[in-house]
């Protein structure tokens, strides 16, 4: 499975990339923008993009999402540091699997991956 990783914190991005790989997971780029999340995407075709709802920039991770699933279908997990409840109403203009609320360990999210992955193999 390819992951994206989209967040704008630069020590957060490379613990989750080193447990992501050592779980066995290919991770095709990290973004700390929504414009270069979406030029990734476009190249990679990631199977599954983790995203963060506050990102440098001018798109937002909400935003992202939507101009990347006019080109390509990923699961989406997203996650944020801040109060879900600020986001559950634009969040649910997306289609997403997950919402998780940071701190996020690799116990946290390798369940979901794992569940996404086995999900991606029956197709």
């Amino acid at each position: 499975m390819h992951v994206l990783i989209v967040e704008d914190e630069f020590i957060i991005t490379q613990t989750m990339q080193y447990d992501l790989e050592m779980n066995g997971f290919i991770v095709c780029g990290i973004a700390a923008t929504g414009e270069k999340a979406i030029a990734i995407a476009e190249k990679e075709k990631p199977d599954l993009i983790i995203m963060d709802i506050n990102l440098n920039g001018t798109l937002n991770g909400i935003d992202t999402a939507k101009r990347i699933l006019k080109f390509l279908q990923p699961e989406i997990i997203f996650m944020t540091g801040y109060e879900s409840s600020d986001f559950e109403e634009k969040v649910k203009q997306v289609e997403y699997t997950a919402f998780l609320n940071k701190p996020i360990d690799v116990e946290m999210i390798l369940p979901l991956i794992k569940k996404v992955d086995q999900r991606n193999e029956k197709i």
